[in-house]
């Protein structure tokens, strides 16, 4: 028997963040661990009259699930270079993308040189050019969300129950209707969107934090579930120069397998 919450999530992956339509060619991209939510979200895909293209064990950017850390050791520079005719076709022809991390192991990346990836993000840069094009235009409806596992557990210091039900809360899916939810939160996100407007300076202060930046003439996006799940956030740019102070990130962040914390910047004038 299906998991409710999954059934619910791929609902609004499917109907409210990449708004499926008949004929969309649907790119569903997971490890194998994600396996039940693939399969509800192709049953959701189909519903909505769109063609799923599932595609079980393959890693968005770098080739596979598990065998990253392989490809990232042993490539050639000719190798490291290629661009994946899949990665073209998934972010330069389809019409949705949404992309599950779902990684078994989130430290696989960390003793990878870190200018083989460089090499490797260089060569992604113009199809990663047309992906955000595509994106602005909506000519690609994609979203990020994440399946939750035992390894994302661990980095969270909870079990995988209590984690699946600290995201799936995040997403609304452990309780009726999620996708009118996601709605009211766009609702009462656009109301604080109105209050911002027009505003010309903001003060961030705390025991970690001590910035003042101004906001004048900036405009403020509106991020509802629609690209990222979980979601719920506005975000704007602050005046280049306007920025003055410091602030502390406690919390660690981890990036491409690579555990960072203790980050301290400091801002003159808009610079680090």
């Amino acid at each position: 028997m299906a998991d409710p919450r999954l059934e619910q999530l791929a609902s609004v992956l499917v109907n409210y963040s990449t708004e499926v339509k008949p004929k969309d060619r649907v790119g569903i991209v997971a490890s194998p661990l994600a396996a039940p939510m693939v399969r509800e979200l192709v049953r959701q895909v189909l519903r909505a009259g769109g063609y799923p293209y599932p595609l079980m064990g393959y890693d968005s950017y770098i080739g596979y699930f598990g065998f990253d850390e392989i490809f990232l050791s042993e490539a050639n520079d000719d190798q490291l270079q290629h661009v994946s005719q899949i990665e073209t076709m998934l972010r330069g022809e389809f019409e949705a993308l949404i992309i599950l991390r779902s990684r078994e192991n989130t430290r696989s990346l960390s003793n990878v040189d870190d200018q083989r990836r460089v090499i490797r993000n260089r060569a992604h840069r113009a199809l990663m050019d047309v992906f955000r094009q595509r994106g602005a235009r909506r000519e690609l409806k994609w979203c990020l969300s994440l399946f939750p596992t035992a390894a994302q557990a661990q980095d969270a210091d909870m079990s995988l129950e209590d984690y699946e039900q600290f995201v799936f809360r995040g997403m609304y899916v452990d309780g009726p209707d999620a996708v009118a939810r996601w709605q009211a939160q766009r609702h009462e996100q656009s109301r604080l969107i109105d209050w911002l407007r027009g505003r010309k300076h903001v003060e961030v202060c705390g025991p970690n934090a001590s910035l003042r930046l101004s906001i004048e003439g900036r405009s403020f996006v509106n991020c509802c579930g629609d690209r990222n799940m979980p979601d719920g956030e506005i975000f704007t740019g602050p005046v280049e120069d306007s920025v003055e102070g410091w602030v502390r990130f406690t919390y660690p962040a981890i990036a491409s397998g690579i555990e960072v914390e203790g980050i301290e910047l400091t801002f003159e004038r808009g610079r680090v």
